[in-house]
């Protein structure tokens, strides 16, 4: 069987080489306040010459805003926001790049254990 070329997620396409991987990452829940997605329990920033492509996102909460900074659970850069969603899971499809050496964190104004969520995406060459 043969990889394809060219491969994606709805609309986002890439292509594809040995220096690509998939990346899932979680927060997980709590009050609210600046914490880092992990992978496999470890905070995860890209390594130098690699960057994070997030191709979407999925969170129940309060206000809750995806930045990226160099320093862990410190909120940074921000990329993308989404108003109030009264604890419904919200799915969003997004291009957002984060660059080598920051991690992806997620703000949030939540008060409440529902307060979670996960991005995806792919990890690949700058």
């Amino acid at each position: 069987m043969t990889n394809p070329v060219t491969i994606g997620y709805g609309v986002n396409k890439w292509l594809l080489d040995a220096d690509t991987r998939f990346i899932s990452l979680n927060r997980p829940s709590n009050m609210g306040g600046t914490l880092s997605y992990d992978l496999a329990g470890v905070a995860y920033q890209p390594a130098a010459g690699k960057k994070l492509v997030i191709l979407g996102c999925c969170f129940t909460g309060d206000v809750i805003k995806i930045t990226y900074n160099t320093v862990l659970d410190v909120y940074g850069t921000e990329i993308w926001t989404q108003g109030n969603q009264s604890g419904t899971a919200v799915v969003v499809p997004l291009w957002a790049e984060i660059p080598a050496a920051n991690y992806v964190n997620i703000h949030t104004t939540g008060t409440g254990e529902q307060t979670q969520g996960t991005v995806w995406g792919i990890e690949t060459t700058v």
